[in-house]
């Protein structure tokens, strides 16, 4: 997951940039799209993992969460996106996405710490 997540701040490291108008959508895009094959390759690994001990379920939950919302970093800027989804749009969706992002990074690190409780409790 550390892989997915730092790809994810470097997609939005490269749109904050965009925003700021310190690159143009087309150099954006063009980072992007360099990014899209590992960023599929890691999403559909973590879809291939084992399902979890009952204990885990919801830091599992929150992962495969967190997996999809990455995952839909590209979805915007991918050539259906460009071509269907106005600029407008684009820039909404991926404000709402990046928001997600950070919302459910932090569910995952809730998660991360009760799962961490429960089963270090288990030990005593």
């Amino acid at each position: 997951m550390s892989n997915l997540i730092s790809l994810a701040e470097k997609i939005i490291g490269i749109y904050n940039k965009f925003l700021n108008k310190a690159k143009t959508e087309n150099e954006f895009v063009q980072e992007l799209n360099k990014l899209v094959p590992i960023i599929n390759k890691w999403y559909l690994a973590q879809s291939e993992l084992d399902l979890p001990p009952k204990d885990l379920k919801n830091w599992c939950l929150a992962y495969t969460v967190l997996a999809g919302t990455i995952h839909d970093f590209t979805m915007l800027y991918n050539e259906y996106g460009l071509s269907k989804i106005t600029f407008d749009n684009r820039i909404a969706c991926m404000n709402v996405t990046k928001e997600r992002h950070y919302e459910n990074l932090e569910k995952l690190r809730l998660e991360e710490q009760l799962a961490h409780s429960v089963l270090y409790s288990k030990e005593d």
